[in-house]
């Protein structure tokens, strides 16, 4: 069976981080029949590891794991669930990029399979400090005690836990769901429908419940349309199926739809197509996040939130390598209680996500 591009990135990306430096690579021949694909998509997906910095090309003698030149300095990590999500793709880019810009310190990232102990397989060996992408999933009492163990600094992103003692980062998600609904009542739309698009989790919740309670407030009707995506699920096919549902079922009841994730984009905009139903003159359609696979649409996609791509990276990136320098300096001990700490971080990693 054929795997996707996505599949084959994150596999060859596990092995490499799990290999010494300067280990040679299976030959791209070898990759294609073990993979089933094209030579296309082995040397493009080689090429995005090559461009981390992961991995280094010898002409004539093929693919290897990169040497370790930067030894001493400070390093980050950032643990992301193994879930083909762009979001993730470009928030990881967007470190990556900074730390290639500024230096002082190295980033890696982790791609960490969602299972029930996803925070229980968090490893703190080989870094100064911790970035770690939640799997969607709510945090429960056990989560978090998992995560205070941890011996390195650490910041949660996407996820709400105040007041608890753990530095976490969120995008005050309800008023993104507010936004979208203020937005299509002001363009005259009553009857308003909630496309969820992405599993349970704390910040995804807040978001659909914003855009909910701000449109019944107002007057205007919403429907949710369930897609019942489950975690580390492809978007594939789910979003599409969840609209022909819908639609034999209700109709359409609609005029303006909001995209809880903008990822569905693409699919929604097919269904639309293929159902004949004109964005916006029949149907509005306003999302949350940009993304670079949604900037050919057309119609342009309405968004609520910042072009991730575009976001001033220097703030995050001064204070983790300041985080790590002082850790791996060990000038005074790292408590995660520390309210000036998660201050610090908490505001300056806003400049990231």
């Amino acid at each position: 069976m054929m795997a996707d591009r996505n599949q084959i990135l994150m596999e060859i990306r596990g092995e490499v981080e799990n290999s010494a430096p300067n280990t040679k690579l299976a030959t791209i021949r070898c990759l294609m029949q073990r993979f089933s694909t094209s030579q296309r998509t082995v040397e493009g997906v080689l090429n995005e590891l090559g461009e981390s910095g992961m991995v280094i090309r010898r002409p004539g003698s093929g693919w290897f794991v990169a040497p370790s030149a930067n030894d001493g300095l400070p390093r980050i990590r950032m643990v992301l669930p193994n879930w083909a999500s762009e979001n993730y793709q470009q928030l990881e880019r967007s470190f990556l990029r900074r730390a290639e810009m500024e230096g002082g310190f190295t980033f890696r990232s982790t791609m960490q399979a969602v299972t029930p102990d996803f925070y229980r397989q968090v490893q703190a060996d080989g870094c100064d400090a911790l970035v770690l992408v939640t799997p969607g999933s709510r945090l429960s009492s056990s989560d978090i005690m998992l995560i205070a163990s941890l011996p390195v600094p650490v910041v949660v992103l996407h996820c709400e836990l105040g007041g608890i003692g753990i530095s976490a980062v969120s995008d005050n998600p309800a008023s993104g769901g507010m936004m979208a609904a203020s937005c299509l009542i002001r363009h005259g739309h009553r009857e308003l429908a909630l496309l969820v698009t992405e599993p349970p989790s704390d910040s995804f919740d807040m978001r659909c419940r914003g855009f909910r309670e701000f449109a019944e407030l107002s007057g205007a009707r919403v429907r949710v349309i369930e897609t019942g995506i489950h975690i580390g699920e492809s978007y594939r096919g789910i979003c599409y199926q969840a609209l022909e549902r819908h639609l034999k079922e209700h109709g359409r009841d609609f005029t303006g739809l909001f995209l809880g994730s903008s990822s569905a984009a693409l699919e929604v905009y097919k269904f639309f197509s293929d159902h004949k139903i004109a964005i916006p003159a029949d149907v509005s359609v306003i999302g949350h996040d940009r993304l670079a696979s949604n900037e050919f649409l057309s119609p342009p996609l309405a968004c609520i939130g910042r072009d991730r791509r575009r976001s001033d990276l220097r703030t995050v990136s001064g204070f983790l390598r300041r985080v790590c320098v002082f850790s791996y300096a060990r000038r005074f001990p790292f408590a995660r209680t520390s309210i000036r700490m998660q201050l610090e971080l908490s505001t300056l990693i806003r400049g990231i996500i």
